[in-house]
């Protein structure tokens, strides 16, 4: 059937409304033309009419019947319109033939062929539908008029009324208007679905340029894509470089910290274990003096003496550490004092290894202080001799100049301080002893680790202090099994050498009855001030703490002629009592007495004919220079 369907249907054209049109037109005929057909091969053998109705039925369809093949061909053809109104003017003719035929409009035949012939109509479109429309209905009522009239006769007993008229009119009418509406709708549908097939041509043209541009697009993505991937690769590997020198600043700060917290603690152990030795060193200087030089004792108090000097020693590294060591600094050539010094470094070096130096010429000078300097040397050359185990080793020492950039950021990796780009001198002490492992190197420069048996952990606890309060950078090198090597650098001084200061001398003086006012936390370093200073028949007042002193001093000012006041107490610190004092009496005399270095007092108090420094810890004899200078009516600071 599909096949079949297939092969009736009318051939496509280029106009789709069209196509539609004549696809429906040669169907409504087809089948028309096999009804017409199946009802002749009826009416022949077993038909009721007969005479003028029997030939006009037959010869009726025979017409209707070759009319539909007329029109099927010119449907064929593309004429649809023209076979639309050939088959409705044909068929008009026979409903007004049929209808006086067969008893006028009441008859069955007039209702089918009004519902046959009419939809044909509805293929002309337009106005032409109701042109046909009024045709019929005049027709009709002419018919009527001829029966009404007696000009046709029927086969029925009444003549027919209005009424009859107007229901076939009525049906006739609202068929055909049905009909047409409903073709209207679809040919709307069908100028819609032109316009969105034509809405879809551009849309898929659009979309062919989107489709190109999107290509372009594409093309270029990748291009940027490429470009951008080579550029992310570059920003990684910077990223990378940024990340790892993060970690290495993250370390530094970690270490600074460390030393920090370190320092802080062995700060304070310094400052106390200092004040333990100002009375240890006074008391003992004073049992010297006691006692007549045949005295056996004395010597065991000159081990005591020696012995607190040694622990005076270690409190000068810790504080060293802690970067509140007493410094003097100055213009130091550094050659000339490795070369002046360098019998003693050999001296203090095992035998088995030798001490080689190779000194640039013509080196700056740097800021410094000497002992200090010399500290750190000695500390480095002996670390270097010790790490030889074989039975030949070297230690070398080496100086020159070294540019630093801001990408050598491993010379203060521990001290913690960034250091300018610029020229530097260098220090390098290096020997080709056992070596360290990476965590041994990590934590050489904490206070108190140490790999040797008898080792106290401060040497080199102290280098790294003594380094940081100079303003230099330093860095390790070291590998087991081959050697260590220390990197030194010191910022180049912008003075001139200046001679050493040639050591205070005092003449001794009678100050029997004059007094001096002793403020300090400690009650052994107040014990000890007091002890000294009545052998020599000077009074002494004590305070313990700030506040106290400046009470104790307003009560008494009268009869203090000096005042040693501690500078670092808690409560009322030492700067806040000097305050204090000067409020009371702007002439008093003060000698201040730290363990920090008098450079690092002389930054916030001037040091001046009134005002002066006694460094911690202190024996009998300095307490009793110092105290004798500023009790002298012109002694200066």
């Amino acid at each position: 059937m599909k096949n079949l369907a297939s092969y009736l249907a009318p051939p496509h054209f280029k106009d789709p409304e069209e196509y539609r049109q004549a696809r429906w037109l040669n169907r409504y005929l087809l089948t028309f033309c096999a009804a017409a057909s199946l009802l002749l091969l009826i009416i022949r053998p077993f038909t009721r009419f007969s005479g003028l109705q029997r030939i006009a039925v037959v010869n009726s369809l025979t017409v209707a019947v070759f009319i539909s093949l007329v029109c099927v061909g010119l449907v064929y053809h593309g004429r649809v319109k023209l076979a639309a109104w050939i088959f409705s003017v044909i068929g008009f003719f026979i409903l007004i033939a049929l209808m006086f035929t067969f008893n006028g409009i009441r008859g069955s035949a007039t209702v089918g062929v009004f519902i046959v012939v009419s939809p044909i109509s509805l293929f002309i479109r337009g106005k032409s539908t109701l042109v046909f429309l009024a045709f019929n209905v005049i027709a009709l009522v002419i018919v009527y008029l001829a029966e009404l009239n007696g000009l046709l006769l029927n086969d029925y007993n009444t003549l027919p009324t209005i009424d009859d008229l107007i229901i076939i009119v009525l049906s006739l009418v609202l068929n055909t208007l049905l009909l047409r509406q409903l073709v209207e709708g679809v040919i709307q549908n069908a100028e819609k679905s032109r316009q969105t097939a034509a809405a879809l041509l551009v849309t898929n043209e659009d979309l062919r340029l989107s489709q190109a541009l999107l290509t372009e697009l594409h093309q270029e993505l990748e291009a940027r894509v490429a470009t951008r991937t080579a550029e992310l690769q570059i920003a990684n590997a910077q990223l990378q470089h940024e990340v790892a020198e993060r970690k290495r600043t993250e370390e530094a700060m970690h270490q600074a910290q460390k030393r920090e917290s370190l320092g802080l603690m062995a700060s304070g152990i310094a400052h106390d274990f200092n004040n333990l030795l100002v009375a240890m060193l006074a008391q003992n200087s004073l049992a010297m003096r006691l006692l007549p030089h045949q005295e056996e004792a004395r010597a065991h108090i000159q081990k005591a003496v020696t012995a607190a000097e040694q622990a005076a020693d270690l409190t000068r590294q810790m504080l060293a550490y802690a970067g509140g060591g007493q410094m003097e600094m100055e213009p130091v050539d550094l050659n000339q004092m490795i070369e002046k010094n360098i019998h003693l470094f050999r001296a203090a070096v095992a035998k088995h290894v030798s001490l080689h130096t190779d000194l640039a010429a013509d080196l700056p000078m740097i800021e410094a202080d000497r002992s200090q300097l010399q500290q750190v040397i000695m500390n480095l050359i002996l670390n270097g001799a010790e790490a030889v185990t074989a039975s030949r080793g070297d230690v070398w020492v080496r100086t020159g100049l070294q540019t630093l950039t801001e990408e050598d950021s491993h010379y203060w990796h521990w001290t913690g301080g960034t250091l300018p780009p610029g020229e530097y001198v260098f220090l390098t002490v290096q020997d080709n002893g056992m070596g360290m492992s990476p965590e041994v190197r990590n934590r050489i420069f904490d206070p108190f680790f140490t790999t040797k048996e008898d080792g106290q952990g401060l040497g080199l606890a102290s280098v790294l202090g003594i380094v940081r309060d100079h303003h230099g950078g330093l860095h390790v090198a070291s590998q087991p099994g081959q050697g260590t090597a220390f990197l030194l650098l010191f910022p180049q001084s912008q003075r001139q050498a200046t001679a050493v200061s040639p050591t205070e001398s005092v003449v001794p003086a009678n100050h029997v009855g004059q007094c001096i006012l002793v403020i300090d936390d400690e009650a052994p370093v107040r014990e000890a001030v007091a002890d000294i200073m009545a052998l020599h028949g000077v009074e002494v007042i004590t305070a313990v703490n700030g506040q106290d002193g400046i009470e104790t001093f307003a009560r008494h000012k009268e009869q203090v002629q000096l005042v040693l006041l501690d500078m670092s107490m808690p409560g009322l610190n030492g700067l806040d009592t000097l305050n204090g004092l000067r409020q009371v009496d702007p002439t008093v005399r003060i000698i201040l007495s730290s363990g920090y270095a008098q450079q690092q007092i002389a930054q916030v108090v001037k040091l001046n004919g009134r005002t002066g420094f006694l460094a911690k810890p202190y024996d009998m004899e300095t307490l009793v220079r110092k105290v004798w200078h500023y009790l002298s009516a012109n002694g200066k600071a």
